[in-house]
């Protein structure tokens, strides 16, 4: 892999893909520990002086497996998957008013306060959406009766 610098402008490293980042990581950790000065590797890249250090670190307590991309976890959801198969079931096929709302039809709002009501977990209106997308349930128009 080639990896260059125009001038003198520093290269984000966000920038880059996982394995690409991976590969560079390991790249300058043997060229510091074969001796190179780190901050020297990673000016020839045009990265930040001090981003060898966490890596060199990482190195010399995890070895070569420490400098492997992994996925973040993310943060846990609020809502179970057997609570997330009864918000289906709340839904489909049926109406929201024996619930006690005024509206025939499931909205983001009503859906949100049902798992308040029910659950006690607070969602936003985006993350309800996310819900009902990943159920999946999508929009639908009622039936139009004269």
């Amino acid at each position: 892999m080639v990896c260059y610098t125009v001038g003198r402008e520093r290269m984000d490293g966000r920038t880059l893909d996982h394995r690409t980042l991976e590969h560079l990581r390991r790249l300058a950790v043997r060229r510091a520990e074969s001796g190179e000065k780190p901050s020297a590797v990673m000016q020839s890249w045009g990265f930040c002086r001090t981003s060898i250090y966490p890596w060199l670190r990482t190195y010399r307590k995890h070895g070569e497996e420490g400098l492997a991309g992994h996925q973040s976890a993310g943060p846990t959801p609020k809502l179970t998957d057997s609570r997330k198969r009864r918000v289906r079931a709340w839904i489909v096929g049926k109406d929201p008013r024996p619930w006690g709302f005024d509206l025939g039809l499931w909205t983001r709002k009503i859906v949100q306060q049902m798992i308040l009501d029910q659950f006690e977990v607070s969602l936003t209106l985006p993350s309800v959406g996310h819900l009902l997308t990943s159920l999946p349930i999508t929009p639908q128009k009622p039936l139009r009766r004269a």
